[in-house]
């Protein structure tokens, strides 16, 4: 239909549906006779019972189209927030971890879903109350809105739902990049998703990048955060060309690595694991913490190397992050001592010590050394990626 109708100003077609507009009622009328006599001479005929005239507004590829411009068909963001709630905390942890990287995008994010990450703390009784509920349908709303936005995931969600064309070459190219991924696709409730990952939109992409790259981790620990959670199509190829750009990592990265890091997995969520070391930086001693999931770094001041101080600081962080259920350390003898495992104890947190002789075995903890000295140097630093 796009080919035979090509030529004709005023005519978007989308497989048998055509969509003709005109600035004015004559015009449409001529054009309306233009587009019936080209249908003609190949022998179509329109079915005037499915056909609709001279509106003011329609509805079009889930869009609603009117001289006002375009705007999302709110029976398909119905769709959305039909979405089903979490009914148990390894299902809300699934929820949260999908979610975590939309939060720079979208507006107060953090703050309208903290009554569902609240249910997350320990000692914690799961309660799915009204605050939960309501918090729940305003994520369902922003992150709907998004959706219905997107013309590429409009395509995709109407091929997964009524079936792919056998061949690439029958997909517009809206939706031609997801072709490959096609068997992956389902739609729950109106989003798409690939496996256990949202289908982020396209405008999203950009700043969902930077919220991956956050820490200026790697290319592998970056797709790693990717996976937990969004997809788009050459979102591998745009992470790796994301962090080769990354003037601040170029400048900061290791001229050459001795032996190979052992990764440590990720943990399910932030603050669940975290690192922390005693560093000098520029005759300054240091407590430095750092999240394995996020690599988020807290950088607190030590008046003095004691064990004393060092708790004093673990207690601060505790209170600002959650108690951790794992701390990772060196066999420094403020950790090794008595009163730090009766710390351990007390708070309910299992503390692993890494061998100084093999610094090798925890590449997450080596880090510990390069990264506040990276984000110190970083104040520094005039031009950054």
């Amino acid at each position: 239909m796009t080919e035979l109708l090509s030529g004709i100003e005023g005519v978007v077609c989308y497989f048998d549906d055509i969509l003709l507009h005109t600035p004015s009622t004559e015009e449409h009328k001529r054009l309306v006779a233009r587009v019936h006599e080209r249908l003609k001479e190949v022998g179509l005929q329109l079915n005037n019972k499915t056909c609709e005239y001279f509106k003011k507004e329609i509805q079009f590829l889930g869009y609603i189209v009117s001289e006002n411009g375009v705007r999302p068909d709110l029976v398909k963001v119905e769709a959305i927030q039909k979405m089903a709630t979490p009914s148990n905390v390894t299902e809300l942890r699934r929820f949260l971890g999908m979610i975590n990287f939309l939060g720079r995008y979208l507006p107060n994010l953090s703050t309208i879903i903290r009554p569902i990450s609240e249910l997350l703390e320990k000692e914690k009784t799961w309660v799915w109350g009204e605050p939960q509920k309501t918090a729940f349908e305003k994520f369902k709303n922003l992150i709907g809105t998004e959706t219905e936005n997107d013309v590429n995931l409009k395509s995709a969600v109407h091929y997964t739902i009524s079936g792919w064309p056998k061949y690439k070459d029958d997909v517009p190219l809206a939706a031609r990049d997801m072709f490959a991924v096609r068997g992956e696709l389902c739609v729950v409730e109106g989003i798409l998703v690939k496996g256990n990952r949202i289908v982020i939109p396209f405008s999203m992409g950009g700043k969902i990048l930077d919220r991956i790259h956050d820490g200026h981790l790697g290319i592998t620990k970056c797709r790693e955060r990717a996976n937990q959670c969004v997809w788009w199509p050459q979102i591998s190829k745009q992470i790796q060309e994301m962090v080769a750009a990354c003037r601040f990592c170029l400048e900061k990265q290791p001229s050459h690595s001795t032996e190979p890091l052992l990764t440590t997995t990720l943990p399910d969520r932030p603050f669940q694991m975290i690192g922390v070391d005693i560093c000098e930086f520029k005759g300054n001693q240091n407590l430095i913490t750092v999240d394995y999931y996020s690599r988020y770094i807290d950088i607190a001041f030590l008046s003095q190397i004691t064990l004393f101080a060092v708790i004093c600081k673990m207690k601060m962080f505790f209170a600002h992050h959650g108690i951790s259920e794992t701390v990772v350390s060196d066999n420094g003898r403020q950790f090794v001592s008595a009163e730090f495992r009766k710390f351990a104890t007390d708070w309910n947190f299992k503390h692993v010590t890494t061998s100084s002789y093999y610094p090798q075995a925890n590449g997450t903890r080596r880090e510990l050394y390069e990264l506040p000295k990276r984000f110190l140097n970083r104040k520094t630093c005039s031009s950054l990626c």
